[in-house]
């Protein structure tokens, strides 16, 4: 696994390439007020023979990009998961050590402040939440001990030896760390986000086309139902959007 600054690297560099090859398109499509101008026929007929022949010969072009921003846009979010399994890796252990020193007494206000006071001097602060605590809300800190947007946050949940959902609190508040194990809520981390996102972008693409094909047929089945026959319900979800 890397580690989150590594992926906070991979995430900076997709960012850039997602904006840059957006920008691109931009420019091969025109602006969206040369193309509104064109519709509403504000340009004389040369220049719209120009933008006409300007947008055919570049729709190869911008069709490749548009994949390409898509594809990127699918790695963001592996990356931005495995940032969080990561951010759950590296911070997990430090919470976990200041949690023990006080492991089986109440956890009032005054250990609370203790424990998280430790974990913040090392860039991280938590909570418990969840069902009867059994959630981790984990934060990175900027470089001035605030979470602020920027930064990562994750979830984690506890879970006892055999695989159970365990607790951090017992039903009297007192921290029940010992044998307890933390696993990320929902994130799984990817080896290859660029190809993994290849493959997803991919799938997408095949449910897309599968289910337009498949509205067009239930239009056509609507168009020749007899009265009596209850219409398909209509297809809502036939394209994929972050």
């Amino acid at each position: 696994m890397k580690t989150l600054q590594e992926i906070r690297s991979q995430l900076k560099k997709t960012r850039a390439d997602v904006e840059n090859m957006t920008a691109e398109v931009m420019k091969l499509d025109f602006t969206e007020e040369r193309r509104a101008a064109a519709r509403d026929g504000l340009f004389n007929n040369q220049a719209w023979k120009e933008y006409a022949e300007a947008a055919k010969a570049n729709a190869g072009k911008i069709a490749e990009l548009t994949h390409k921003i898509y594809v990127a846009e699918v790695e963001k979010r592996i990356l931005q998961a495995n940032a969080r399994v990561a951010l759950i890796a590296e911070a997990t252990p430090i919470i976990l050590a200041a949690c023990q020193k006080y492991n089986g007494k109440p956890y009032g206000e005054k250990t609370a402040e203790k424990i998280r006071q430790e974990v913040r001097a090392a860039g991280y602060s938590f909570y418990f939440g969840g069902y009867k605590s059994s959630d981790l809300e984990i934060f990175e800190l900027n470089e001035k001990g605030y979470v602020t947007p920027k930064e990562m946050e994750a979830t984690a949940a506890a879970y006892d030896e055999a695989g159970h959902i365990a607790s951090f609190l017992t039903d009297d508040n007192k921290l029940n760390i010992a044998n307890v194990i933390i696993k990320p809520h929902t994130d799984k981390y990817t080896e290859n986000p660029a190809k993994a996102a290849a493959k997803v972008a991919k799938a997408i693409k095949k449910y897309e086309e599968a289910t337009r094909e498949l509205e067009k047929q239930r239009r056509e089945l609507c168009d020749i139902l007899p009265d009596g026959i209850k219409e398909p319900d209509y297809i809502k979800e036939y394209y994929i959007s972050f």
